[in-house]
């Protein structure tokens, strides 16, 4: 039997990727199987895989990353995803093994946290853009990392152009990180009230953000920005979404 190479691996399990990141709702359930069966039919993946999930406490991960609304709201949730790329991805691997085991109810898990206007449709879309692509990428870049790109010389007849992304593409950058922001705030030590008080701006400026309105959601960050300067709360999550918006 001849082993596939790691690029062909990775190839495979990218493309099982894609097939979910294309996917219907209805049929995600047999489409995560079948990219966890891509893993485990890849040596290179399973070996990663070991090494990341080898370094996870799952239980105490559920409970970091796996939060409650900031504003009380029963039965829906923030899920945020690790900073570090292995943590990320042995997290996002044990998630999507519940699912397929169904020691996780699928549906449900998207009512949680990722309902938006209540359709299971929009709820998959954003699963798949914020935890699926993530996914599919920290595995490409860990086993097929890119070379640096070279410097741009000066005086060059071509220069070099950043594309500009969709304002859906920003916008659907931004929603995780204004989640992030409130968990973060209702685990902080600040006063309750303030907690209270900042976590209405960050759902105002959640749904400024969903509804793409540029200039309410810049308005809402100029005043939390203003709030945690005052409160002494740590608001690096906003300084990246301003950074976004310069995007558009």
């Amino acid at each position: 039997m001849t082993t596939l190479s790691i690029e062909e691996q990775v190839k495979n399990f990218a493309s099982r990727c894609d097939d979910l990141l294309q996917a219907k709702f209805i049929i995600a359930p047999s489409k995560i199987g079948e990219l966890l069966c891509a893993v485990a039919a890849s040596p290179a993946l399973v070996s990663l895989f070991e090494k990341a999930v080898r370094q996870l406490d799952y239980t105490a991960a559920q409970q970091k990353y796996m939060l409650p609304s900031p504003d009380g709201t029963e039965n829906k949730g923030i899920l945020l995803l690790p900073e570090d790329p292995m943590e990320r991805l042995a997290f996002i691997f044990c998630l999507l093994v519940d699912i397929d085991n169904q020691d996780i109810n699928f549906n449900l898990f998207l009512q949680t946290f990722f309902s938006g206007d209540g359709s299971y449709t929009e709820a998959f879309a954003l699963f798949l853009n914020q935890v699926i692509r993530p996914f599919k990428a920290v595995v490409c870049e860990e086993l097929l990392p890119r070379p640096a790109a070279p410097m741009p010389q000066y005086g060059a007849e071509t220069a070099v152009r950043k594309t500009k992304r969709s304002r859906k593409a920003v916008f659907a950058e931004i929603l995780p990180l204004v989640k992030s922001e409130a968990a973060q705030l209702s685990a902080s030590s600040i006063a309750r009230e303030d907690r209270y008080a900042g976590g209405l701006i960050l759902n105002e400026a959640y749904a400024a953000a969903k509804a793409a309105d540029e200039k309410e959601l810049k308005a809402l960050l100029l005043g939390y920005g203003y709030f945690s300067a005052q409160t002494g709360k740590d608001a690096r999550n906003i300084e990246k979404i301003f950074a976004l918006l310069e995007e558009l």
